[in-house]
């Protein structure tokens, strides 16, 4: 894993090898999907900045701090007039608002348990691969909006990843194996072992808090 921070942007960069889970049969290469769905629960860091369980560190702490706010939002001269959290779009109240973003981590990839079939499928002929992409998905859309006498500030924290699977030649899927006939070639063999084993895979993530007046954090992992 490799980590960039600078002033409010967070960059994650991590990769790593998955052995045992592509095996060949006459001329079939099958490989075990089983494995992307992973979910790191535990948090990780690199000297004081945690990079995993962003939600409970660096989120739940603002929300808690306007959830003490909210009480005092009707009282004469109050600084702030009005105030609300929003999950997709939805108002809820100051405990929902914390359990949500509080149990937020960056490396859950639980999502892609779907089924590899369910994955949009992409032949192309000029170089001889075959694709499978899973669109990109949110995972946590989560929004305060703060009014103080005429001016009103949105922040807004947002979170999504998409992934790819690229194999050579025509390749298809069943649920979450992929086959694919490389023929009777040692050198066909080994190119596609190769290639299926690193999976060319790539997961992009972005996660977005934002403000119009500043701007709060914004941390993005490719």
């Amino acid at each position: 894993m490799q980590i960039d921070s600078t002033g409010g942007d967070l960059n994650l960069t991590g990769s790593m090898d998955v052995a045992g889970v592509s095996n060949r049969t006459g001329d079939i290469v099958t490989a075990n999907m089983t494995w992307l769905p992973f979910n790191v629960v535990s948090d990780l860091t690199a000297g004081n900045l945690s990079f995993n369980d962003v939600g409970r560190h660096y989120f739940k702490p603002v929300v808690a701090y306007y959830s003490n706010v909210i009480s005092l939002v009707s009282r004469p001269n109050a600084t702030i007039t009005g105030l609300s959290f929003l999950i997709n779009s939805s108002a809820v109240g100051p405990p929902a608002a914390e359990n949500y973003v509080g149990n937020f981590t960056m490396l859950d990839f639980s999502s892609l348990s779907s089924s590899l079939d369910q994955w949009n499928r992409t032949y192309t002929l000029s170089n001889d691969t075959t694709t499978w992409q899973y669109p990109s998905s949110s995972r946590l859309n989560f929004g305060i909006i703060v009014q103080r006498k005429n001016v009103t500030t949105n922040y807004v924290a947002t979170y999504e990843y998409s992934a790819s699977i690229t194999v050579p030649g025509v390749g298809r899927a069943q649920g979450s194996t992929v086959l694919l006939d490389v023929g009777s070639g040692e050198k066909e063999w080994a190119m596609a072992g190769i290639v299926v084993i690193a999976l060319i895979s790539a997961i992009a993530v972005q996660l977005l808090l934002r403000s119009r007046r500043k701007k709060i954090a914004r941390f993005q992992r490719r």
